[in-house]
């Protein structure tokens, strides 16, 4: 009975209307958790159901983090004793509502952040204070590597540009006297910062 149900909502939906998408995924989500068919992984599935419905139709998956546990949960609860489905959709829709904000946040900071021109950056240096290319493509390469991070130490240049730790420290000294990063603490304990 509940798939036929199912399947007549799901061939009577319209594709254009996105809200209806998301109410007809998350019911199934809903109907399926609530008969609870295994002994584990119910959750899992029934959110596989609900992502694979959005995903026919289109529109962008529903994600349920470990954080949104104790909220989901509950809404699953509140909706069987109020016996309002109406409770677990708003809840969902919450949810897939705050996590696209998150995700657009993140992709606005990432499109905003002033990115590393190697060639402009390399040629600067190259003119600037006379060294050679070679060199200051491998001085960019730090810089790119720096532009996501708060910090760095000598150990992370070595270990992910494969310098030894002689050339590392070398190399970051003379970003730091060509004014493109910043050294804070003592030699044991140094770490530096971007400065441009």
């Amino acid at each position: 009975m509940l798939r036929n149900l199912g399947n007549k909502r799901r061939k009577a939906i319209n594709p254009a209307d996105v809200a209806s998408v998301y109410e007809l995924s998350f019911w199934a989500h809903y109907e399926l958790v609530t008969i609870h068919p295994w002994a584990d992984g119910n959750g899992r599935t029934c959110r596989l159901l609900m992502n694979l419905l959005q995903w026919e139709f289109g529109v962008l998956p529903t994600k349920v983090l470990k954080e949104d546990k104790a909220e989901y949960i509950q809404a699953l609860i509140d909706t069987r004793e109020s016996e309002d489905i109406a409770v677990f959709i708003d809840c969902m829709t919450k949810l897939h509502c705050q996590h696209l904000q998150t995700d657009i946040d993140q992709f606005v900071r990432s499109t905003t952040e002033k990115v590393v021109d190697k060639s402009s950056l390399k040629q600067e240096m190259v003119d600037k204070w006379s060294i050679k290319p070679s060199l200051a493509e491998k001085l960019v390469g730090i810089l790119e590597y720096v532009r996501d991070k708060d910090q760095i130490t000598t150990e992370e240049i070595v270990s992910y540009l494969e310098f030894n730790p002689t050339t590392a420290k070398r190399y970051l000294r003379q970003l730091t006297e060509f004014g493109y990063l910043e050294a804070h603490g003592g030699n044991k304990n140094r770490r530096y910062t971007k400065n441009y």
